[in-house]
């Protein structure tokens, strides 16, 4: 999913059409940069849960922390790449505002649903 994310921001221009109605809707850049990141969220924190060998909500808590750091550490350089190396992309601070937000709702629904099954 890192790489994929990854690959998506930094194509100079991408080769695949966006239909005109969704391509009208406001901010429907950021909806995807939010959902692409939840998709990261949701597999970080089911790898992360898997990596344990104890179990607990206070581990499941310490995960979710350093899932959140690590995709805002993730976003954020991405939206540096951008800006320094592959014009005419560039980085915002909305696009990670959004990274953060779709991260943590990932994450957030990741942790539910292993709470949940648990």
């Amino acid at each position: 999913v890192a790489v994929a994310i990854l690959y998506l921001s930094l194509l100079r221009e991408p080769h695949f059409h966006v239909p005109e109605f969704v391509a009208s809707i406001k901010h429907f850049d950021k909806v995807v940069h939010a959902l692409m990141y939840m998709v990261l969220g949701i597999v970080m924190v089911r790898d992360v849960w898997r990596g344990f060998t104890e179990k607990s909500r206070k581990r499941l808590l310490v995960g979710c922390c350093v899932c959140l750091i690590v995709v805002a550490a993730y976003g954020g350089m991405i939206e540096l790449l951008q800006e320094w190396y592959f014009p005419p992309r560039s980085g915002e601070w909305a696009d990670w505002a959004a990274d953060i937000a779709g991260g943590a709702a990932g994450i957030a629904i990741s942790a539910q649903l292993i709470i949940h099954n648990s």
